[in-house]
């Protein structure tokens, strides 16, 4: 009899046990912890956590660095990526991305830091990791081809390609977690084909289709999509005539310079865009390669005044004219601008034969159209 309660109280203990221990895991199994290292050169500097919802900052943790490791803890977070940064600009800043997923992260900081988790995590780091390694293959046949002209020996396609339909195929797997929300947000903007983005776009859920920055990542492929209709149309038809103010203050017509040179490059800029006054110097030395084949350059600035206009001119140098569009939304109207540095690429008869060309590809396309005219 005695045995027999024993042997029950045994078993309550057991069990008693068992719940406490599940308990505990229960209260403990949503929390995050985060072992952090770091070179000691780092000790007694701040490290930050920042748990983010699309462009939105939902909070910021903060430790400091001992003996070259931190630490953080939280209630788990999933719905978004989430970056440990540490340092702050001009000094060498250190970050990585990471899954707020419950049970015990590792982070490494460093110029390629590392993130090792249990579940998501591994599968994110990995994503990151060969997405790293088929952009640069990407951007070295990029390279070739943008260095090599328009003539590709399908190294450039290829590496593309296989960029692309990795990141699909993790996106399809993964189609409904913070992972595939992650590369749906960063792979809208090249699922050009609608039947494509079509396919991908039913897959997510409604959650992650109608968060905000998502929305605002569809919302600007349409825009694209759109705008690329809209200059595609452009091609192959006559240029559109407006006054422009010459920088004597008289007033001229874009005619005035059409019909002078083989080919018109018309160099649509502004004072505010530094993007604009940075590329002048690289479309200064393509005009001087091709203005004894017949290329000239004329630069519209549509700054909504005169005085910001010439301004601007002050800063650059270029051996071409300037001029002003004497109405700045006329204009953009006309030549669809919807964002600068923008141009237009005229023939001898005012015909628009291409649309935003630049650096290397307008070389390109000037070495192959000069060869066949």
């Amino acid at each position: 009899m005695k045995a027999l309660l024993k042997s029950k109280l045994y078993v309550l203990i057991w069990l008693v046990l068992m719940f406490v221990s599940s308990a505990c895991m229960q209260k403990m199994g949503d929390k995050y912890i985060i072992d952090g290292q770091i070179n000691e050169s780092y000790n007694g500097k701040n490290v930050m956590l920042f748990k983010l919802s699309g462009d939105s900052i939902l909070s910021v943790d903060t430790t400091v660095v001992k003996n070259g490791s931190f630490k953080f803890s939280g209630q788990e977070f999933i719905e978004d990526i989430s970056i440990i940064t540490i340092g702050n600009y001009p000094d060498k800043t250190l970050s990585a991305e990471l899954i707020l997923e419950r049970g015990n992260t590792h982070v490494t900081l460093d110029s390629v830091s590392t993130v090792t988790g249990l579940l998501l995590q591994p599968a994110y780091q990995e994503y990151r990791d060969s997405s790293r390694i088929l952009g640069t293959i990407w951007y070295q046949a990029f390279e070739k081809y943008r260095d090599g002209g328009m003539k590709d020996d399908g190294t450039y396609d290829e590496a593309y390609k296989a960029r692309k339909n990795y990141k699909l195929r993790i996106l399809r797997a993964n189609a409904n977690n913070v992972i595939g929300r992650e590369i749906f947000k960063g792979i809208i903007i090249e699922l050009w084909d609608d039947s494509e983005y079509d396919e991908i776009y039913a897959l997510m859920s409604e959650s992650i289709r109608t968060s905000p920055d998502v929305v605002a990542e569809i919302e600007y492929r349409k825009e694209q999509k759109e705008l690329q209709a809209k200059r595609k149309e452009t091609l192959q038809s006559m240029f559109i005539d407006l006054e422009v103010l010459a920088v004597d203050g008289k007033t001229k017509r874009i005619s005035d310079y059409v019909g002078q040179s083989k080919l018109l490059f018309i160099d649509f800029w502004a004072s505010w865009c530094g993007p604009c006054i940075a590329d002048m110097p690289y479309l200064t030395d393509t005009y001087k390669e091709y203005k004894d084949k017949g290329l000239a350059v004329l630069g519209i600035s549509i700054d909504s005044n005169e005085k910001a206009w010439k301004e601007g001119l002050k800063r650059v140098s270029v051996p071409w004219d300037m001029v002003l569009a004497k109405d700045e939304g006329e204009i953009k109207e006309a030549y669809h601008i919807f964002g600068i540095p923008y141009a237009v690429l005229l023939d001898q008869t005012g015909k628009i034969i291409e649309v935003n060309l630049r650096g290397e590809f307008l070389k390109s396309f000037l070495n192959q159209y000069m060869d066949e005219v």
